[in-house]
């Protein structure tokens, strides 16, 4: 959906942003948590950040439709992020984030998709807009099919 960034009138009508799909960014790194909020928002979507355990707990009470989670957070914060999302029966797609290694990689995928789990796509950090729009495609396909 094209934006325009100077805000001017020209800028084709868009939804209202409580209408557009919230992704919540998990990732304890800051310049990460603005790039994926930046590049999400520049394909048409709204965002909520969580750079730890409690604030993931906080944003996700806002239900939102598509989890962005780093895999690689320290003290095993990513997995007891998905420990939660087990618990809550979490029927939304999640989008791993990451520059681990591909055993490590589609370890972590399998054994989240054992617990129920829905994983949409997997980010390879660096990723790029081209990256995001094409996670979302899939996790928005994921989530239409589930309404």
């Amino acid at each position: 959906m094209p934006m325009n960034l100077m805000g001017g009138s020209e800028a084709p009508m868009m939804a209202k942003k409580e209408e557009l799909p919230k992704v919540l960014i998990v990732d304890d790194d800051a310049e990460m948590v603005y790039l994926a909020q930046y590049l999400l928002e520049q394909s048409g979507y709204q965002s909520d950040t969580a750079m730890d355990l409690k604030g993931f707990h906080k944003a996700y009470a806002e239900l939102p439709a598509v989890v962005m989670l780093d895999l690689t957070m320290p003290d095993n914060i990513s997995e007891d992020i998905c420990k939660v999302m087990v618990e809550h029966h979490a029927k939304h797609p999640i989008i791993f984030v990451t520059g681990m290694p591909p055993e490590e990689i589609e370890r972590r995928r399998k054994q989240a998709e054992a617990q129920g789990l829905k994983i949409a796509a997997i980010l390879h950090k660096p990723f790029w807009i081209e990256d995001i729009a094409s996670a979302m495609s899939i996790a928005m396909t994921l989530v239409m099919a589930e309404s």
